[in-house]
C-alpha cells in the first residue's frame, strides 16, 4: 500500500491504521522516501538481521568451527543458486 506525505499530514489515522495490518510506502515528490510499519513488524526484522564480520573479526576457536563444518544434505537444495564454475 502506498499513500503521499500529505496523506499521512491529513489522514494519519487511517494511514497508521492501516500500517498495522501491513507496511506502508510514503512517497514526496512522487518517490518512495519512508516505510510506515507496526512496532511488531519492526520487531519482528530486527531479530531477523544478521551482520557480516570480516575473518579478521572472528576469533580462532570460531574460525576452526567454521573450517570443520559441514552444510546439511538438505542443503543441496540451494545449489541452483550458486554460479556455476566455468570450465
Amino acid at each position: 500500500m502506498r499513500f503521499t506525505s500529505e496523506d499521512l499530514l491529513h489522514h494519519y489515522g487511517a494511514v497508521a491504521q492501516r500500517a498495522g495490518y501491513e507496511p506502508v510506502m510514503i512517497s514526496e515528490a512522487g518517490e518512495d522516501r519512508l516505510v510506515l510499519m507496526s512496532v511488531e513488524e519492526y520487531r519482528r526484522l530486527l531479530r531477523g538481521r544478521r551482520v557480516a564480520l570480516p575473518t579478521e573479526a572472528l576469533d580462532a576457536e570460531t574460525l576452526a568451527r567454521i573450517t570443520l563444518s559441514h552444510a546439511p544434505p538438505e542443503a543441496t537444495a540451494f545449489d541452483h543458486e550458486w554460479p556455476k564454475p566455468q570450465a
